[in-house]
């Protein structure tokens, strides 16, 4: 399984329920790092993969992280808004 396809088949098994947030972010985060190639994406799927992974991997489920630094760790609805813009933008139906 190429590297889209691996975080493809995250969104997907996310977004059913198989995962719950913080280990759908942990594991999109590490798959992103270490399995994708840029040359697995085009330029637009790279700078939208790339941007739900920086809100994954900023993921916090302690409302302390969340209150004292809000600039710093993002939360559920965060995730869920950003992965929701991904696929919109990228057509995806997953």
């Amino acid at each position: 399984m190429q590297g889209r396809d691996k975080l493809l088949y995250l969104i997907k098994h996310y977004k059913c329920g198989d995962y719950s947030v913080k280990d759908f972010c942990n594991l999109y985060t590490n798959t992103f790092n270490l399995e994708v190639d840029k040359g697995d994406l085009s330029d637009d799927e790279w700078g939208h993969f790339e941007r739900l992974m920086r809100v994954t991997s900023r993921f916090s489920p302690y409302e302390d992280d969340l209150r004292n630094y809000p600039k710093v760790y993002t939360d559920s609805n965060i995730v869920n808004d950003t992965l929701k813009k991904l696929c919109e933008k990228l057509h995806l139906s997953t």
